[in-house]
């Protein structure tokens, strides 16, 4: 996964993959998987078979690709979170593989909407 053309513009997400190299993790479990915070940027692209296909790409702001999810599709949205499913491309150690893949993307909050969201309910 290369650096991604500069003309996109992501919008910031925190995303924890919802599986592990296609196997379903228990959602009680998903609080353990490790969190990414990026650009979450959606393009149409031409795959190599000549079809368009969507791809989903969690990125840097220098254009490094942290994640990839072909043909990404929104699944579920909800307020501040969505889930994307699709297809994620790796390279494993008996060669290349595709798995299924979903992401809960989560919109980070403002500073002040966090503020409240964190001390909700304290009282003095």
């Amino acid at each position: 996964m290369g650096p991604a053309p500069p003309s996109e513009v992501g919008m910031d997400f925190f995303v924890i993959q919802m599986r592990q190299n296609g196997i379903e993790v228990k959602r009680e479990l998903l609080g353990d998987q490790p969190r990414l915070i990026g650009d979450l940027v959606i393009t149409n692209s031409d795959d190599t078979r000549g079809r368009s296909t969507r791809i989903a790409r969690l990125q840097k702001e220098s254009g490094e690709v942290l994640l990839e999810l072909l043909d990404a599709q929104v699944d579920a949205f909800k307020g501040s979170r969505m889930v994307l499913r699709g297809i994620e491309s790796k390279q494993t150690a008996q060669g290349h593989a595709e798995f299924l893949q979903a992401w809960l993307c989560i919109e980070p909050l403002p500073p002040s909407d966090l503020s409240r969201a964190l001390f909700q309910g304290i009282r003095r």
